[in-house]
């Protein structure tokens, strides 16, 4: 196989945190042993080439659309296919997909249903731009990753008549092994619940909401934890509020140490909307915590496939001082299932399937 090409925002430590960043890097290592180029290419930024990591397998390049347009497309077409991370990458390769007509196969990673995103939040012309776009990936594209069943349902529902293959890819958490830490609450006392939230202070994770369900919980023996880069404005939020000193902690630690603190967590807050995008959605959080046992509080029990496997949970309406300290095997076991059922390998075939029919005698 020849390399592939990655059209993405390469993970660093610094947005490991994000779940986006934490499914590109899932993708990257299910195909470790094979030539891989991601390019990183921006409108505004990047006006010198850049190559920021390079191995035996992989290259890591920031470029920018307009000033290195010919190399962009000089390296799109020597691969043996493309992947695009999210429908938000294809504006700076729109014009190399239409130049190159389907000589090269392309892979799109929808990540999200971005179109519905856009409409949601009032920005009409471009969701009508992306709408186009979108359209077009599945007129043209060879293979359509999504995020969960849920999700696979809706565009191609939306998009009957796309030719290409489909497939799910949902393990996107997988955090790297745990660096051992001296977690805070290690030493918890007996029949002390620990209660967390992991991620940061985006609008659709209803912070207020939160933070108002964790003031009305008077019990001393219910402890909260919040772990975010954002530790900062957690703490403005927390004071905002007038929530006494010490009843919520709140550290940012590395994605390679969260480990340690789902595996001291009972119960996880993920409080998000009935919308669409939430539907169809297969957050990093919510998987993370059922892979460590961790019963999630929620606000929206069908959050993509996890209702159909009748995961445990809490509506936070629910939630009373009289909570006990218990994991739940039954998340961990659905955790497991979902990553052998949509696991890598069944993306590396697809990869290797679609490439292989673009081989011809003379470049084979």
């Amino acid at each position: 196989m020849s390399y592939i090409a990655f059209v993405s925002t390469f993970p660093t430590e610094a947005n490991m945190r994000d779940g986006y960043f934490r499914r590109i890097h899932s993708v990257d290592q299910a195909f470790g042993d094979i030539g891989r180029i991601h390019l990183d290419i921006r409108f505004g930024k990047n006006l010198r080439k850049k190559i920021v990591y390079r191995d035996q397998n992989m290259q890591v390049m920031h470029l920018n659309a307009f000033l290195h347009f010919f190399l962009i497309g000089s390296v799109l077409r020597r691969s043996g296919i493309i992947y695009i991370h999210s429908i938000a990458k294809i504006p700076s390769i729109l014009l190399h997909l239409i130049l190159l007509k389907n000589r090269v196969p392309f892979v799109l990673d929808l990540h999200g249903v971005m179109v519905e995103e856009l409409k949601l939040s009032g920005k009409k012309i471009k969701a009508f731009l992306y709408s186009w776009i979108e359209s077009y990936c599945f007129k043209h594209g060879s293979l359509n990753v999504y995020v969960s069943e849920v999700m696979q349902t809706h565009l191609q529902t939306k998009y009957s008549d796309y030719s290409g293959e489909s497939l799910i890819f949902a393990t996107n958490s997988n955090p790297p092994p745990a660096t051992r830490t001296s977690a805070p609450l290690s030493d918890r006392a007996p029949g002390e619940v620990l209660m967390i939230y992991s991620g940061n202070c985006q609008p659709w994770q209803n912070i207020d909401l939160m933070l108002d369900t964790m003031q009305k919980l008077a019990a001393p023996r219910i402890k909260f934890l919040i772990l975010s880069g954002q530790k900062k404005r957690f703490e403005h939020y927390i004071r905002r509020k007038k929530i006494p000193a010490g009843k919520i902690s709140v550290i940012s630690v590395k994605p390679e140490e969260l480990e340690s603190y789902y595996e001291l967590a009972h119960y996880g807050f993920i409080l998000r909307d009935d919308i669409l995008v939430n539907r169809v959605a297969n957050p990093t959080k919510l998987a993370e915590y059922l892979q460590f046992g961790i019963i999630p509080v929620v606000k929206l029990v069908d959050i993509g496939d996890y209702a159909r496997y009748e995961y445990e949970y809490i509506p936070f309406e629910e939630l009373k001082d009289g909570l006990l300290p218990r994991k739940s095997q039954k998340n961990r076991n659905i955790y497991l299932e979902i990553c052998r059922k949509y696991g890598s390998e069944p993306l590396q075939e697809a990869i290797g399937r679609i490439q292989n029919r673009y081989i011809t005698p003379t470049n084979a």
